[in-house]
Formats: structure tokens, C-alpha cells, sequence
């Protein structure tokens, strides 16, 4: 289904390849054509493809870089799972509902980045590997457009977790499942609702799943908070994992 009846191009290692899953970098050329044509199409589905150029899904003209291909009309449900991007994939200025990255791997030359954007459902990073980096910068705090809207980072690995970096952008705890977010880059971000109100303890227990889970995230997020020295935000999120831990106790 993935391969959309694309020939064998490449032979290596006595594996064989279509264009879409080849590792070779020398296909970009061709393979930047083809992904063109696949986009104008409506194509979805990227599960698995090897990416040897780097993709700009959003409204900002850039400089014309080589192997670079900007997308500004795009379907707002992408699935890249599996997929192994050699070069960057970058949202800027882009409005899209789900977009799946599991087990994705982004090689040391690739960054992950959505850049005043509009999330309209969920991005799901569930086992990715981050060799590369991972950026999200939000509008005035605005990036995810919806209470229903959410981030997810199960058991995604990084080789250097403080490539993780988030800057002006609500959040929030239950994003950070599984994750390593004591060592994540968090820059003027807030943790409070559009309206101003503080983090709904009930709502957060029932995406993590369990009060354990809820007090095990804010602690992270506290350690994060202390070694850059936030100490209020720090103790806020100490504060919710009592909390959290208390009422686990009476349950």
C-alpha cells in the first residue's frame, strides 16, 4: 500500500528497494520529484519512507534551498510512522488536524520542528528516536487549538534530551507521558489554560491514565524547573504531584 506500485530502483545489500524505502541519499533528486507529484495528489500515507530531502509543510516562503520542497496545500491527517528522515521535516505557519510520527527515526542531521502552527488534533511522537533535534515554538502561547488537542511522547528516546526544546507554548503534564521531560527545554512556556486557570488535576489524572502516573510527570517537570532555577514553577508542579499522591492515597 505504501510503496503505491513504485519499481525497485535500487539495489543494496542485497536488499532491494522501491524509491520510497531506499536509504540511499543519492535518490533525493528523483525522490523530490515524485513526493511532489504524490503531494499534489493528496497523498496521506508515509509509513516507512526513507526522506534524503527536507520537507516545509506551511505558508512561509523560505530561501530555495538544494533538496528542499515547500508544501503549502496539504492533507491535514499525515502519517509518517516508521518513517526515517535523513533531512528536517518543518511545519511553519501550517494548520493540520493528526499527525502520526511512531517510531519515527530523525538522523543527526534532522530536526523535527512546528513553528506558529495550529494543531487541531493530536501529534503523535509514541517510540520515535531523536538523534536530531525536536523544536515547537507556539503563537502568543497558542499552538494546540483545542482542549481535545494534544501532544504524545511515549517512550520517544533522544540521544540528547535537552534537543527537546519548547518555547512559548501551552502545555500540558499528560503531554509527557513516558517521557524524558526532567532534561526537556521548556522557554517561557505556560501551563495554564487560554483562560488563565490553573491545570485541572481530574482532566490530567484521567489522560495519564492514574494518579502515579500524574505525580511521576509533574515530579520530572519539577526537577526540570529547579535546575534552571524556577523555583515557583518548580514548586507548582511539586505541588501537584502531593496532590496527585494524596488523593491516590484515599482511592
Amino acid at each position: 500500500k505504501v510503496c503505491n506500485g513504485y519499481p525497485i530502483v535500487n539495489e543494496d545489500g542485497g536488499n532491494y528497494y522501491c524509491l520510497w524505502h531506499n536509504p540511499d541519499k543519492n535518490k533525493a533528486e528523483v525522490f523530490l520529484k515524485e513526493f511532489n507529484k504524490e503531494q499534489m495528489e493528496g497523498r496521506t500515507d508515509f509509513r516507512g519512507v526513507v526522506f534524503p530531502i527536507t520537507v516545509e509543510f506551511g505558508e512561509l516562503l523560505t530561501d530555495e534551498l538544494e533538496n528542499t520542497i515547500t508544501v503549502y496545500d496539504f492533507p491535514r491527517e499525515l502519517d509518517f510512522s516508521g518513517a526515517t528522515f535523513q533531512r528536517s521535516v518543518i511545519f511553519r505557519f501550517a494548520d493540520f488536524q493528526d499527525l502520526k510520527f511512531i517510531a519515527a527515526h530523525f538522523e543527526e542531521d534532522a530536526e523535527l520542528i512546528f513553528e506558529n502552527s495550529t494543531c487541531n488534533g493530536k501529534i503523535i511522537l509514541d517510540k520515535a528516536v531523536f538523534d536530531g533535534k525536536l523544536f515547537f515554538r507556539g503563537v502568543n502561547g497558542e499552538f494546540f487549538a483545542s482542549p481535545k488537542a494534544a501532544l504524545s511522547m511515549k517512550e520517544v528516546r533522544f540521544d540528547k534530551p535537552n534537543n527537546a526544546n519548547f518555547r512559548s507554548i501551552r502545555l500540558r503534564p499528560h503531554y509527557f507521558v513516558d517521557s524524558e521531560a526532567s532534561e526537556f527545554n521548556f522557554h517561557e512556556c505556560d501551563w495554564n489554560t487560554k483562560a488563565g486557570k490553573k491545570i485541572n488535576l481530574n482532566d490530567e489524572i484521567k489522560n495519564c491514565g492514574n494518579h502515579k502516573t500524574l505525580a511521576q510527570i509533574c515530579n520530572k517537570l519539577a526537577i526540570n524547573y529547579e535546575e534552571s532555577r524556577d523555583f515557583e514553577q518548580s514548586s507548582y508542579f511539586r505541588s501537584i504531584a502531593m496532590e496527585a499522591k494524596r488523593l491516590d492515597n484515599k482511592t
